[in-house]
């Protein structure tokens, strides 16, 4: 199972530059992936009407990448669950988006 980093944030506060600048530190022999699962969908317009439908397909998107990145040694997110989890205050939502412990 590999490690996964999460870069979080607002809007156009760099996110996506930092995931570049983390992938060229840790892949130095290493096998690293990185994934921005919110722009795979756009779950924007759920958040209010439909907050688990939009976490739960956050979720399947980096469900379905984590199984079809099993040789990686690291992940890097440009966002993911934790966007999720803070822009709702739906339960049921929240408990779509568990976090993931290494074990």
């Amino acid at each position: 199972m590999p490690i996964e980093i999460v870069v979080d944030g607002t809007d156009s506060g760099g996110k996506t530059p930092c995931v570049e600048a983390l992938y060229h530190t840790f892949s130095v022999d290493r096998n690293v992936r990185t994934y921005a699962p919110f722009r795979m969908q756009e779950v924007h317009h759920l958040w209010d009407q439909e907050p688990k439908r939009a976490a739960s397909t956050i979720r399947s998107i980096m469900d379905d990448f984590r199984h079809n990145s099993d040789s990686a040694d690291l992940i890097i997110w440009d966002r993911g669950w934790p966007t999720v989890w803070v822009s709702t205050a739906d339960a049921a939502a929240r408990g779509a988006t568990p976090r993931r412990t290494r074990g």
